[in-house]
């Protein structure tokens, strides 16, 4: 008995694993278009407290923009049955970018103002069907903080004032569904994600604000024998106010390079959004035997609308400024090419690179396929 005391062993059951930490190192948050130039770290710590735990720790400050989060789970999410996270993200930047508000909000318009925000979250994961299907109410914290430009272009302006104005912090609270059948996390060859969630937003203080929000998504993804397959993903998204003011513009949908590549970042907000992509992923090559390189081609539509019942129109629009017609939004379209790399020990993304060109010009962005709701740590530079 003192034996298998001495082996951590007692009565059939092993002993609990040692904590541990890791170190970080995120490459993609050296430097950015919008934050500049900078960095990014983190500190992982493994069973810390109780076994099973993951913290996470991380910093990503920039020239125009830093971001803080702090993460912790009692079980990892992405293997385990049930678990228990709580998630917070602090960001400041002096260059947020805004267009203007809607469909037809112009290119040259744009103005850049600063912004603070501070979220906190804390979610239950539940798995059924042998992980497939998850289950994940939620409760959290919003604050945020808008500084209006002296000067603007005037419809820009009176948007922007009024987000100052607002200020809003206090409660969401929802939970999300998804089902998961991708052979993998990152880089999948077939399988389908479906994902939606649906949450309330209520301000607290003296100008109260509450407004629901609605996202689905589907991605499914088709092989063609090796690593080549067809991909396509399909996602909705709608604002909608039930008391108090309007909702600021930074809390409402968005529509930009990271999910158009060819789109500058943060290009359009609207009340809903629409957005369909199909393309091809295709092999590459590895590096050392530790990475792999795949490639990409896609094209996207999509559009943002005050009402997307109301307002929507299948039509397609190549216009760099297309007509100001409020009854019929048309959809506008992108198309990319891009560059993945993926670690073959380990089933994550490493970088997700596109270029991409619309009507307005080119950019390059990384790329957001589509962002698993099991994500233990938020975004940094999104």
């Amino acid at each position: 008995m003192l034996l298998l005391c001495s082996m951590g062993v007692v009565r059939g059951q092993a002993a609990p694993p040692d904590p541990y930490l890791n170190l970080r190192v995120y490459p993609l948050a050296t430097w950015g278009p919008q934050a500049g130039w900078g960095g990014g770290a983190g500190l992982v710590a493994h069973h810390v407290g109780h076994p099973g735990t993951v913290a996470l720790l991380t910093a990503a400050p920039a020239q125009y923009e830093t971001v803080l989060t702090a993460s912790i789970a009692t079980r990892n999410p992405h293997a385990a049955p049930w678990y228990v996270a709580l998630t917070s993200r602090y960001m400041t930047t002096t260059r947020q970018p805004f267009f203007g508000l809607g469909p037809f909000a112009r290119g040259p318009q744009r103005t850049l103002t600063d912004l603070q925000s501070v979220r906190a979250t804390v979610r239950l994961g539940y798995t059924l069907l042998d992980g497939r299907v998850l289950v994940e109410p939620h409760v959290g914290w919003r604050a945020h903080a808008l500084e209006a430009p002296p000067v603007a272009p005037a419809d820009v302006q009176s948007h922007l004032t009024q987000a100052a104005a607002a200020d809003p912090y206090g409660v969401v609270a929802g939970g999300s569904v998804a089902y998961d059948t991708r052979d993998r996390r990152a880089a999948p060859t077939r399988g389908l994600l479906l994902q939606g969630t649906a949450e309330r937003f209520g301000t607290l203080g003296t100008d109260e604000l509450t407004f629901d929000q609605f996202q689905i998504e589907a991605a499914g993804y088709v092989p063609l024998g090796g690593r080549h397959r067809l991909f396509g993903v399909v996602a909705a998204g709608i604002t909608r106010a039930r008391s108090g003011g309007p909702v600021p513009f930074y809390l409402r949908m968005r529509l930009d390079g990271r999910r158009m590549p060819g789109w500058r970042r943060d290009r359009f907000f609207g009340n809903d959004r629409l957005l369909a992509t199909v393309g091809y992923r295709f092999p590459v090559g590895t590096v050392a035997q530790l990475f792999r390189i795949e490639g990409h081609a896609a094209a996207q539509v999509g559009s943002v609308y005050n009402n997307v019942f109301e307002d929507f129109d299948p039509a397609v629009t190549f216009a760099e400024e297309p007509p100001v017609t409020p009854a019929a939004v048309p959809l506008r379209p992108a198309a990319s090419l891009g560059v993945h790399l993926a670690p073959l020990f380990r089933d994550e993304s490493y970088i997700d690179l596109a270029v991409g060109v619309s009507p307005e010009g080119v950019t390059g962005v990384r790329f957001t396929l589509t962002r698993t709701l099991r994500s233990l740590r938020p975004p940094h530079h999104e």
